[in-house]
């Protein structure tokens, strides 16, 4: 009738005590009645209530219901007052061994009657029979002194009627000489004796065992005196008001709460914070479906296959993985949703973390390794391969865990908190899986950590290796707070922890998500929207705030003085950057010092960057450039800059003049490749560029030099080494190295020196990972 759902148990060790705690546990199982805890007391000793009553204080519930006696009650109610447990806020219920509590505080002190005030205990009715008038009258003519009656009176009365009655009955049954002699027939049963019949008290009836049905009454204990607010006739199933308002502590009729709401350490769905969770999460969960659904539509631009598109789908669905178990472990949690809220994010997270490994496994090998032989193992397929077994691993353990040891939910109670949490029956099981969850994890996170440490300077389209980096290093963090949350925070900050946590959980997620997935699908949605910067070249703009102090950009001219030094101004940009604008920039190339000067023009002076020639690559058909021909792209270490040229010509006078001191490269740009990904067919202009540049370079080289450019198909597959079909000797070469990789071989030599230049590189994150070469002058220069 309260709403209390969960309460304590104080009971006396002797055999009314724990015959009633039994009772009630019983009871309260069947009613799904909480019992947070259940303490016990002797009542010959009344210095020892202090262990039990801490205990039912750091339970969490300020509902206690006390089998004892009076006169115990007074001695435990003093102590409960020293230790902040008589109050507002509390509830004191007993059962009829404490019905004489009004006559024992008839004597007591006052402290101990206002700790008893609000007390509540449970009596049969003892005036509900027509006698009850009469019988009080003979009682009070007798006991003149008495203003009630005593407890249990008029039951003792009825008790020695029914033992009359029963008598007179087996006289006239059996005959008197019979009862008088004991001498009863062998079928004699209680039912032969008790007989129904209207006594003082009430109707006095019988169950089959023998035991009386009697209607209950609710007392309520104030100021010393006891009044009668609630009955329960047999057979009911609720209390009955008796019109009397149930009077707590405090005088008032406001029920209190067994587990004051603020103490509720875990969230509910309907609670503030936890639809705050559930619209943050649905929202991250919306995002990551969307983008993996944008970026499968684009899943053929050169940008995303850069990226592995494979791979890119499995972190995806790692994260909703993990977004779906923090919305699982909300509320009050059950058998099903604790062992469910482990494995999806267990599960989840072994994807996301084997795909960053495969991404920076792959990008470490092509980039750390000389050798090109084993390169095919590292396809998109075998490393999938490879991150399904070790996500099958962790399943591998989950399952053995929710067999050996299942986890299940159990109440956490504090003085200050309630809450749950997921732990398994077999302690030593569930620590033996924690341990191997957490070993196996670690090793996949360090994993993942030396390999981005390893790859932090590989070149990657758009910077993936750097993002992979600080995904890494974020995870890393996270798992430095949250780890020790989990397993070493008090009960007492149970929900500050959990919200830690969560918040946490969701940050990482979103981290991980923005910059492995969400900056990838950023990149062709943005380009479909920029305008194509050779319709509109920063130079055709001259009030743009990005130009020089001329305010227009120059094509590439010598200067004057030093034949060997060429100069231009140019709009340049990062090119594995997502956000970086186009900015006017001189480019200057020192030949004869060996650097390329890329400085920033402003209103005040120029800064920027100096890069050593023999550190310089460049792409004279970039793929991110959009369908611009007039670009080149220069890389150093793990930057790159697209810069566009005033024109084809001056982009070719770049190309030859780049080409004659740094290696060339080129990435694939669509499904049939040509020189690195070049398409040759001369209907597209940039590879009409680049056969003019590469024209240029042999007309503009040494008389014996020789550049010969021979598509994929006239290339024999049988023998790596085997020459080109009508190429000399001393040209350069330029197709596949064998009939099962992808990958892609240039070798140029000039005036017929044995010093040739090779360059090797792969398609895998466009890294060049073979330069070869000798002594010898005049050729594409030193590697």
């Amino acid at each position: 009738m309260m709403q209390w759902r969960s309460v304590a148990v104080l009971y006396s060790s002797d055999a009314y005590g724990v015959g009633l705690m039994s009772m009630f546990q019983d009871e309260a199982d069947t009613q799904h009645l909480q019992v947070t805890t259940m303490q016990s007391f002797s009542s010959t000793d009344h210095n020892g209530h202090e262990l039990a009553l801490e205990a039912i204080r750091e339970s969490g519930t300020r509902i206690i219901v006390y089998f004892g006696l009076s006169v115990d009650l007074i001695h435990i109610a003093r102590d409960a007052r020293d230790l902040g447990m008589i109050g507002a806020d509390w509830v004191w219920i007993g059962a009829d061994g404490i019905s004489d509590l009004p006559e024992v505080l008839a004597t007591a002190k006052p402290s101990d009657v206002d700790n008893c005030n609000g007390v509540l205990f449970s009596l049969p009715n003892q005036q509900g029979g027509a006698q009850y008038p009469a019988f009080w009258n003979t009682f009070h003519t007798a006991y003149p002194n008495r203003t009630d009656m005593p407890q249990y009176a008029t039951l003792f009365v009825d008790c020695y009627q029914a033992l009359a009655r029963g008598i007179v009955r087996l006289a006239a049954i059996h005959g008197a000489d019979k009862v008088l002699k004991r001498s009863y027939p062998p079928n004699f049963s209680a039912s032969d004796v008790i007989m129904p019949f209207e006594g003082i008290s009430g109707p006095v009836t019988w169950n089959a065992e023998g035991g009386r049905l009697a209607d209950f009454t609710i007392h309520n204990v104030f100021k010393g005196k006891d009044a009668t607010v609630y009955s329960y006739p047999p057979g009911a199933t609720a209390l009955k008001s008796t019109g009397t308002a149930v009077r707590f502590y405090d005088g008032s009729s406001m029920v209190p709460p067994d587990r004051p709401a603020q103490i509720i350490a875990y969230i509910q769905w309907t609670s503030v914070g936890g639809i705050i969770i559930e619209a943050i999460t649905a929202v991250l969960i919306a995002a990551v479906v969307a983008s993996t659904i944008y970026l499968h539509s684009r899943r053929m631009d050169p940008k995303v296959k850069s990226m592995s598109f494979v791979f890119l789908v499995q972190i995806a669905v790692g994260i909703v993985l993990v977004l779906i178990s923090v919305l699982v472990g909300l509320d009050v949690p059950t058998k099903v949703t604790c062992n469910l809220q482990t494995w999806l994010f267990l599960i989840g997270l072994a994807l996301v973390l084997s795909a960053i490994a495969a991404k920076s496994f792959r990008l470490w090998r092509v980039f750390d390794n000389y050798k090109l032989e084993k390169l095919h193992h590292l396809s998109d397929a075998r490393l999938l391969l490879s991150c399904l077994a070790v996500a099958g691993i962790q399943a591998l353990i989950l399952v053995l865990w929710t067999v050996i040891a299942p986890l299940e939910p159990v109440l956490t109670s504090t003085a200050t908190s309630v809450s749950y949490k997921c732990k398994s029956s077999k302690s030593g099981w569930s620590i033996a899986f924690h341990v191997l969850t957490l070993l196996y994890n670690a090793v996949l996170l360090v994993s993942v950590l030396v390999l981005a440490f390893k790859t932090r300077k590989a070149f990657s389209a758009f910077r993936d290796s750097k993002y992979i980096g600080y995904a890494c290093q974020n995870l890393f963090m996270i798992a430095v707070i949250t780890i020790p949350l989990r397993y070493l925070a008090p009960d007492s900050i149970a929900l500050t922890s959990y919200i830690i946590r969560t918040v946490l959980v969701l940050y990482a997620s979103a981290f991980t998500f923005a910059t492995l997935v969400g900056r990838v699908a950023m990149v062709p949605f943005l380009a479909a929207r920029q305008p194509d910067p050779a319709a509109r070249p920063m130079w055709e703009r001259p009030g743009s705030r990005w130009s020089s102090s001329d305010g227009l950009a120059s094509a590439a001219e010598p200067v004057v003085g030093k034949p060997t030094t060429m100069s231009g101004k140019y709009p340049v940009k990062k090119g594995n950057s997502l956000f970086a604008p186009w900015r006017t920039h001189r480019l200057t190339l020192f030949a004869l010092e060996g650097w390329l000067a890329l400085s920033r023009l402003t209103r005040d002076c120029e800064q920027g960057r100096l890069f050593k020639l023999r550190s310089v690559t460049f792409d004279p058909n970039p793929g991110s450039a959009g369908s611009s021909t007039t670009c080149i792209e220069i890389r150093c270490d793990s930057t790159s800059y697209l810069v566009q040229c005033a024109s084809e010509d001056d982009k070719a006078k770049w190309v030859r003049a780049l080409a004659t001191h740094c290696p060339m490269y080129s990435r694939a740009t669509g499904s049939n490749p040509g020189f690195g990904g070049v398409r040759m067919g001369m209907d597209d202009p940039a590879a009409a560029v680049f056969a003019h540049t590469m024209s240029a370079l042999a007309r503009a080289g040494t008389e014996s030099a020789a550049v010969v450019v021979v598509p994929p198909a006239l290339i024999p597959h049988e023998h790596e080494d085997a020459p080109l079909i009508g190429a000399p000797t001393t040209g350069a070469s330029v197709g596949p190295t064998d009939g099962k990789s992808r990958d892609a071989s240039v070798v140029a030599s000039a005036g017929g020196s044995e010093g040739g230049k090779s360059v090797r590189w792969s398609q895998f994150e466009d890294t060049i990972v073979e330069r070869s070469g000798g002594g010898g002058g005049g050729g594409l220069g030193k590697s």
